[in-house]
């Protein structure tokens, strides 16, 4: 979930593990709700990078004209109690959110529609700034409970994300597709090995709604990454020489180093968050049934 730190400059993403507990901690297997994309293509849907931040336009309840994040750092998908109000008839609004759970009978980005998913209703203070510091509105967050019912391609040189049906039982038994990194899942949270400069793989957690990479001071000692001295503000910055999952690798990947306490993360075992300073460089998949991710470069023009 997108987070903004008094002592960090910008915000980082990753789902509040609260709201796991809040909404019963639906996985995606045997959930009540389904997805209901058209047929077996995959849906194309254009996205904005906005303060390093994915942003697709989607509706709720058949109200369109919304704005989502997509963040795959979060373990829950988060509507705000503004969005539900104008979404819901007035007799209905106040018992919604005074539970701080609602059902979306549909809830879709672009034409890639899931039924009947049980969401929180909470308008998280890390996403203020947005509002208030550059004029930004959105109306909730896609966090794992809506993804993990396709197979998640974000295109971020192209700006696009394609949400394709998961694979079949049948099809996830087969070998996964060539170059991909075979990923944890932790409190619905994407785990995947990272190199950095060459050292021993870290456990790092792949957010697409972190506007900056993150690494733990200690992690960054382990792989023996040149820190800055603290800012003003006490933000510790490094830049990586190489950083590498699976088959690709990016130089020059800056990181704050720091750790974050907020939100029960000091209780999670991770030694950091890719964003998408890294991430936009690549085409990345996300394949929830076969619990693989995979990176490549879009073609030459």
């Amino acid at each position: 979930m997108i987070r903004c730190a008094t002592a960090l400059p910008r915000w980082f993403g990753f789902g509040g593990l609260w709201l796991a507990v809040l909404l019963g901690a639906s996985p995606c297997s045997g959930a009540a709700a389904e997805r209901d994309a058209p047929g077996p293509a995959a849906v194309t849907v254009p996205f904005r990078l906005v303060h390093g931040l994915v942003m697709v336009k989607g509706s709720l309840e058949g109200q369109t004209g919304l704005t989502w994040i997509v963040d795959t750092g979060a373990s829950q998908t988060i509507i705000t109690p503004a969005c539900l109000a104008s979404a819901l008839p007035r007799r209905q609004a106040p018992l919604a959110w005074r539970m701080q759970t609602y059902t979306a009978q549909s809830l879709c980005a672009q034409d890639a529609c899931v039924r009947r998913l049980p969401v929180a209703v909470f308008d998280p203070p890390q996403a203020a700034p947005l509002r208030l510091d550059h004029g930004t509105d959105y109306h909730g967050l896609l966090g794992y409970t809506f993804l993990c019912r396709f197979t998640a391609t974000f295109d971020f040189p192209a700006g696009v994300l394609r949400l394709a049906p998961p694979p079949t039982p049948a099809a996830a038994r087969s070998p996964a597709p060539r170059g991909a990194v075979a990923f944890q899942l932790v409190n619905h949270l994407v785990y995947v090995p990272v190199s950095i400069n060459g050292a021993a793989p870290l456990a790092m957690i792949v957010d697409t709604g972190a506007a900056e990479n993150l690494i733990l001071p200690e992690a960054a000692a382990r792989v023996g990454l040149r820190v800055q001295p603290p800012s003003l503000q006490g933000v510790s910055r490094g830049v990586a020489g190489e950083c590498r999952v699976g088959n690709e690798s990016q130089s020059g990947v800056p990181f704050v180093v720091h750790r974050l306490v907020r939100e029960g993360l000091s209780r999670l075992d991770y030694d950091g968050i890719l964003g998408t300073p890294f991430l936009s460089a690549f085409v990345l998949t996300l394949d929830y049934r076969r619990s693989t991710l995979t990176l490549s470069r879009p073609p030459p023009p």
